[in-house]
């Protein structure tokens, strides 16, 4: 009842990938991550708290990159345990993020042909894997460079919302 036990400090061997930008998904790798606790309950990569922790043990921490003020280098990673411990080591870069010039039309329906023009839409990724239309993930991407889509509207019931490019390690 009034023991205490001291647990081995905890050690980041690696981040993986190294860069990316919000949403990136990232595994981080080490001993004793938990510090005696049960499970991640917060992380940050400099001074930009991750998105969301998806899960986590004593050697592995996947979670996703979250916002930061732009291309960032060399950010350490610090994960915080239930417990509150630290264990903090290796770093992540942010890259510069991906930006819509224009999107035309602005407004249609399911089977709308929509033009997206940018740049990064590919950032630290291969392909594109979705685009959502006011939320609503598109019925097709049949053009998709670094810096220009050419998708096909799904259903959806009347809305208005943001664009967003989602890259193959989740980058939006």
């Amino acid at each position: 009842v009034n023991g205490w036990t001291y647990v081995n400090t905890g050690r980041i061997d690696s981040v993986t990938p190294l860069q990316g930008q919000i949403g990136t998904r990232v595994t981080v790798v080490g001993v004793d991550l938990l510090g005696g606790g049960s499970r991640i309950a917060n992380a940050t990569f400099g001074s930009f708290p991750v998105e969301n922790v998806f899960s986590s043990n004593e050697t592995t921490v996947v979670l996703s990159a979250g916002a930061s003020s732009g291309a960032v280098a060399n950010a350490l990673v610090t994960l915080i345990s239930d417990s509150g411990a630290v264990v903090s080591g290796q770093t992540f870069s942010y890259s510069a993020l991906g930006q819509i010039t224009s999107v035309s039309p602005v407004a249609g329906q399911f089977g709308t042909r929509v033009t997206i023009n940018g740049s990064r839409f590919i950032g630290d990724g291969s392909i594109v894997v979705d685009v959502l239309l006011a939320g609503v993930s598109v019925k097709q991407i049949h053009t998709a460079l670094d810096g220009f889509l050419v998708v096909e509207a799904n259903t959806s019931t009347a809305r208005t919302g943001s664009v967003v490019v989602v890259n193959d390690v989740g980058t939006r």
